[in-house]
This record gives structure tokens, sequence and C-alpha cells, in this order.
């Protein structure tokens, strides 16, 4: 489905900062796919670029770079893992939290084909 252009930007309005609302909760309230609200949000990055120098905040990652940090993550040794998060602006306590938000996602999309 096609949104205007009013539409797409209320919907980037809510999930960046500064209000950084979730995903999920204005695909809810807007009835919007979350996987076109993490589209529409990279196509605004790569137009616009991300907040301070390029660089994005642990929360400001779409779905699919949390899924390739959470990847990276698991082939860093032990021993060098403080220095891989700190390079990527990361705290431990992030990939548990993106896990989990993966598994979200995926179960809601299960869910969804299973409906349709």
């Amino acid at each position: 489905m096609r949104y205007s252009s009013g539409m797409k930007s209320a919907i980037l309005k809510r999930i960046l900062p500064p209000n950084g609302e979730s995903v999920t909760e204005v695909s809810r309230e807007t009835g919007v796919n979350t996987n076109t609200i993490y589209i529409l949000e990279a196509a605004s990055r790569r137009r616009y670029g991300g907040p301070r120098d390029g660089e994005f905040r642990p929360r400001d990652r779409g779905p699919g770079e949390k899924l390739t940090l959470l990847l990276e993550s698991k082939a860093v040794n032990t021993d060098d893992r403080g220095e891989w998060l700190r390079s990527r602006g990361l705290f431990t306590k992030h990939l548990p939290l993106w896990e989990q938000e993966i598994r979200e996602i995926v179960t809601e999309k299960e869910t969804m084909r299973g409906a349709g």
C-alpha cells in the first residue's frame, strides 16, 4: 500500500528523536506494518543523514543493522568484546535487548503470515 507524504512524515516524526516512540507502538496505532516503518526510517536516514556526525544511537538503529551487529558480536572474542562494543557506540545491555526485539519481529511476522 502507498502512503501519503503527510502520513510518512507523521510516522517518522513519532519514531525519530526527540520523540523516539517504539516502532511497534506506532505500527499498532496507525495500522502501518512495522517493516514498512523501518523502511521509511532507513530511507530517511539515507536522505537526511543521522544524528551527530553520522553516528546512530543504539535505539536509532533499524532491525537489519541490529541483527547484523548481534551476529557479528557472536564472533568477537570475549577479551575484545569491550573494545568492539565501544567502537560501535554500544553497551553490553543492548545485545540481549536487540535479540528480544528481533525475536518479537519474527514472531509478529509469523503470526501475520498465519493469519493471512
